[in-house]
């Protein structure tokens, strides 16, 4: 079994599934699987990874896709199902662009150098409060980042997925939360709750492609995205106060920092890390 294996959410796009499965397999085959969650994509649409996809093709999924929770949840109970484990997975949206070819082994090797780094992320040039990393080849111990690219080591998903049916509505994510605002940074907080720390490196750069929902709309057959945003941010809004009372994203971020305060009081060796 290789050490990690790649899942890359998509939804009725093959060409760009194919392109990245095809740099991907060619850089890191040695160190990857790659599987593909078709998150509700037509028959017709389906990448040359047959035998490597996940097709969520219930009638729900068909109408309203699955997102980025209740993908990756699909992916991973389906992996579990097939009795499949590895050390890393490396967890990919589908509007992802890498900048350089060898970005998984760069994220393994970083995985490997502290057992205690449960997520790591690229950087993105987008993300201007880690404007001062760029051009530091260096990986860092953080607190808010999104997921658009991330490795997670297995023993972390374990534990997250202890709270779940392992299924696609709750594995890593809870899929209450269809479009998962907020829902990303409450994986954050039990990484700092469950002793692994987020990290961000600058050794791998990516771009999110923020438009290529609304270039290929009717083909994913899903909404705009300033559509997706306000849905996105009305349902987390009311996920946050069902779940945790909360009113507004502030409690969460403070939430999120206290947990990260704790973590490191218990684990000082770790201020600071850089590497």
């Amino acid at each position: 079994m290789k050490k990690c294996c790649t899942i890359l959410l998509q939804r009725n796009l093959p060409d760009i599934t194919n392109k990245i499965g095809d740099k991907i397999i060619k850089n890191s085959s040695h160190l990857t699987d790659f599987y593909v969650v078709e998150s509700g994509s037509d028959d017709d649409k389906l990448s040359k990874f047959k035998n490597n996809t996940f097709h969520a093709n219930w009638p729900e999924a068909k109408r309203m896709g699955l997102r980025t929770g209740r993908g990756f949840n699909y992916g991973l109970s389906e992996l579990e199902k097939l009795g499949k484990k590895y050390k890393y997975y490396f967890m990919i949206t589908g509007d992802t662009v890498f900048e350089t070819d060898d970005f998984v082994n760069v994220l393994v090797s970083e995985m490997e150098k502290h057992g205690k780094m449960g997520i790591l992320s690229p950087l993105s040039r987008g993300w201007t409060e880690f404007k001062g990393m760029w051009g530091s080849n260096r990986t860092m111990a953080c607190t808010l980042i999104p997921h658009v690219s991330w490795i997670v080591r297995r023993e972390l998903i374990e534990v997250i997925g202890k709270d779940y049916n392992k299924d696609y509505m709750g594995y890593l994510y809870d899929g209450e939360n269809f479009r998962c605002y907020d829902a990303d940074t409450e994986i954050l907080v039990k990484c700092y709750n469950n002793n692994f720390f987020p990290a961000v490196t600058s050794k791998v750069f990516m771009t999110e492609d923020s438009f290529l929902t609304d270039r290929n709309v009717d083909v994913m057959k899903t909404e705009r995205r300033e559509l997706h945003r306000k849905l996105m941010w009305d349902e987390g809004m009311a996920w946050l106060k069902k779940k945790y009372g909360f009113d507004g994203k502030i409690p969460m971020r403070n939430l999120l920092n206290n947990s990260c305060a704790n973590f490191f009081k218990r684990n000082q060796d770790l201020i600071g890390v850089v590497t």
